[in-house]
């Protein structure tokens, strides 16, 4: 099950416990540019 649009700790509270396998939304980020996303993965950046 993937859920979007989660935009606050308790949606995501209640999807980890529905076993949800996938989260997006901006609860985790804003939409970012290509280049902002590469930065955010750089080593140590997670």
């Amino acid at each position: 099950m993937v859920a979007e649009g989660v935009e606050t700790g308790g949606q995501m509270a209640l999807l980890r416990s529905l076993e949800c396998d996938e989260i997006q939304g901006y609860a985790f980020s804003k939409p970012l540019a290509a280049e902002a996303f590469q930065e955010l993965l750089a080593p140590g950046r997670l």
